[in-house]
């Protein structure tokens, strides 16, 4: 059974149509300073003041927070030392001090490394580990049950994945490694057949597969899943592309030059891919509602082409229009996250060549409707039932909308209160007009550091969000 869903706020517009050139709700690009050669970004709230901030492993002996602002503006920067070839990581409070730490895998010296945080963007080396070969990405998840993180490392060069399982504290104990297929990437930690146990999926640019090894809750798995993928598979997110509450998979794929969606059967199974061809390779996949419709969007990062793509989703697994925006020279790693509260998903791409991240701050095209007096029920059943009723002030004639939003910022509820006139509005809608179910999808997840500080568990730790909270807590 879903959790409950927390609905949080009310954004009320005039209907004013969109420029077809323009469908994503992004506003300008801007480029913040990073160490040299960032492969990979992960957000979190790394110095508690309640803002949103970019972790970002360099290459060439370095790791970096850029600190943000309730603007969603980046306005300081910290770095560490972390000697090696920094490359993926994973954020999650690991020995329980209330500080985010991070897991970062070294792709040229083959070890991983725990970074623990002092709570104001700084970070100090604990533990290295030493893994397989060329360590390409991490996720971190309870795998076996005992309440403590553990993390998977993909190991791109020897054609598996490692465990190593959580001890509290910070550290770590080497678990066994699971054979996969050629050239693995990209791993991912959620509950996909909804029994309450962790699951690993990850995809083999080799191969052209995805593997999914569903967990048993104690730290085995079993047999290897493997799924078609487009050509030469580069990364993977977890998120709900058709509505149906439950996880799909959607893989860029390097080789194909190409995106595949693979629709989840809600017991740990995908069907065959929904192929859309975009023309770039592709390094890194997120989904999100970027166009505001509530349904999953994709953006890829094109490495060779100084772009990202933003692949708008029809809501039945089908991918639609295309929009390409510039980015900095060779993006890779990105992670959508609302940076700016407006409870969208916002973009951030760390550019491998330009040594910078870019990040696009989520706008809306319509704000000039006054809000007023909101009464809305806090939480209801997913999904779900109930009214609220909304006081606002319009400025011209025309078609009023009202959509609700629910924590993890995903439009769950719609009221169309037809064309109005110029003035004060009283209105009230209801949840039988919900447009979709509340799954929270991977890639942003704006309440998951608040639910840390307030008590809640999560089950999942990966660098750009996965999963569902712990049933009950």
């Amino acid at each position: 059974m879903r959790p409950a869903v927390h609905l949080a706020f009310v954004a009320v517009s005039l209907l004013l149509a969109r420029s077809a050139a323009s469908l994503a709700l992004l506003g300008p690009r801007v480029d913040y300073p990073t160490p040299l050669a960032p492969v990979e970004v992960a957000s979190a709230d790394l110095n508690l003041d309640g803002q949103r901030d970019l972790f970002i492993p360099g290459t060439q002996d370095t790791v970096s927070a850029l600190l943000g602002t309730p603007s969603g503006v980046f306005s300081s920067y910290s770095s560490s030392p972390l000697p090696g070839e920094p490359w993926a990581v994973a954020l999650a409070d690991l020995n329980a001090d209330g500080f985010f730490d991070a897991v970062v895998t070294d792709f040229g010296f083959d070890k991983v490394s725990i970074l623990l945080g002092d709570g104001s963007g700084s970070f100090s080396l604990y533990q290295q580990y030493p893994t397989l070969k060329w360590p390409s990405s991490v996720a971190l998840g309870d795998l076996n049950s005992d309440g403590m993180l553990d993390a998977v490392v993909t190991d791109n060069g020897h054609a598996a994945i490692t465990m190593f399982l959580g001890l509290g504290g910070g550290s770590f104990a080497l678990g066994q490694s699971m054979v996969v297929l050629g050239k693995p990437n990209g791993a991912s930690i959620a509950d996909l057949n909804h029994d309450g146990l962790m699951d690993i999926v990850c995809v083999n640019g080799g191969s052209s597969k995805l593997s999914v090894l569903l967990g048993h809750g104690d730290g085995t798995f079993d047999p290897r899943a493997d799924y078609t993928t487009g050509s030469g598979p580069s990364d993977v997110a977890l998120c709900d592309m058709n509505g149906d509450d439950v996880l799909d998979a959607v893989t860029c794929n390097e080789g194909g030059r190409s995106i595949s969606v693979l629709l989840g059967d809600g017991v740990g199974g995908l069907a065959a891919p929904i192929n859309k061809y975009t023309g770039r390779a592709s390094a890194s996949v997120v989904c999100g509602d970027f166009d505001g419709d509530g349904t999953c969007d994709v953006a890829v990062s094109n490495y060779n082409w100084g772009t990202i793509q933003v692949v708008h989703g029809n809501g039945n697994g089908t991918l639609g229009t295309i929009e390409t925006l510039s980015a900095g020279t060779q993006p890779r790693g990105m992670v959508a996250i609302d940076l700016n509260h407006d409870w969208r998903p916002d973009l951030a791409v760390c550019n491998a060549g330009s040594n910078s991240v870019s990040v696009w701050l989520s706008h809306s095209p319509t704000t000039d409707v006054t809000m007023g007096a909101i009464a809305l029920f806090g939480a209801g059943p997913n999904p779900s039932t109930g009214v609220f009723s909304l006081e606002m002030t319009v400025p011209r004639s025309g078609t009023v909308v009202a959509n609700v939003y629910d924590v993890a910022g995903r439009r769950c509820m719609s009221e169309d209160f037809g064309y109005l006139g110029p003035g004060a509005q009283s209105k009230t809608g209801s949840s039988g007009n919900r447009v979709g179910k509340f799954m929270r999808p991977r890639a942003w997840w704006p309440d998951r550091d608040r639910a840390r500080h307030s008590g809640r568990r999560w089950r999942c730790g990966s660098a750009r969000g996965c999963g569902s909270p712990v049933p009950g807590a």
